[in-house]
């Protein structure tokens, strides 16, 4: 690849007078980057991802499946966006609909057009990624980017995925341990603070990803005068270390947050 990681490749491709083509071929692959995407190229995940492993890609050219198994290497960035709560609960007053057109259609472009439907409707990929993350690759989960609430973890776990596009699958299962951490949170616009993730903070995949388990807490610290909650006159004006804690939990889909005061 462009960082100068490499790979060798073995196996072979049968084929009868170039037809019915399938693939027995395997891939071993050192530090290479198998992940260079951008939000506009996949909304649901992006990032930059180095991984060594093994990767299988066997069957017909109609129906490929790579098996993928891997670590991930070097410093990488896998974000995971969510919807923003605030547009879901939006809904706009008006909507604007383009008047019918009647547009002419050449039989023989329709004829094609479909031919060429049931041709690509027949492929079907499939990846099956067992994954060992290690504590180089930063997940940032974008709780409300908009907002400014993101989730940046570090940490380990096993981790499995099934993805088929022409049936619309897209299933993750495992368990992620966060070792370290932030999460930048944000109130109405206005209170901005940095919690610090404490070890044994989790994430559980279950199947779809949005029905994921989170098990978050942090802490910000900072120093207060107390007089507004304590009645000890000895101590009202003394500025307290007080730890402010943070929990994330239940689904990644609809999180919750729980406040704490020490």
């Amino acid at each position: 690849d462009r960082f100068g990681g490499s790979g060798t490749i073995s196996g072979g491709i049968t084929f009868n007078n170039f037809k019915k083509v399938e693939l027995d071929t395997h891939l071993h692959v050192t530090d290479i980057e198998c992940l260079n995407t951008s939000a506009k190229d996949n909304p649901s995940f992006y990032g930059s991802v180095f991984a060594s492993g093994d990767v299988g890609i066997t069957g017909p050219l109609q129906s490929v499946l790579l098996d993928i198994n891997a670590s991930t290497t070097k410093a990488g960035t896998l974000h995971i966006p969510l919807a923003s709560a605030s547009k879901a609960t939006n809904s706009n007053l008006l909507s604007f609909y383009e008047p019918e057109k009647v547009i002419y259609i050449d039989p023989y472009d329709m004829m094609m057009h479909k031919a060429a439907t049931q041709t690509s409707g027949k492929n079907d990929l499939r990846v099956k990624l067992q994954i060992n993350a290690t504590p180089n690759l930063e997940g940032l989960v974008e709780l409300d980017k908009d907002a400014g609430n993101v989730l940046s973890t570090f940490g380990y776990g096993n981790i499995a995925l099934d993805i088929r596009p022409s049936r619309e699958v897209f299933n993750i299962n495992g368990d992620y341990n966060i070792t370290k951490g932030s999460f930048h949170f944000v109130a109405l616009g206005i209170a901005k603070k940095d919690f610090t993730l404490t070890e044994g903070s989790n994430i559980k995949f279950n199947g779809n990803i949005m029905d994921s388990d989170l098990n978050v807490k942090g802490i910000y610290t900072t120093k207060t005068s107390l007089s507004t909650l304590i009645v000890d006159t000895s101590s009202v004006s003394a500025r307290k270390t007080v730890e402010c804690g943070i929990g994330i939990s239940d689904k990644l889909k609809n999180p919750r947050l729980e406040f704490s005061i020490d």
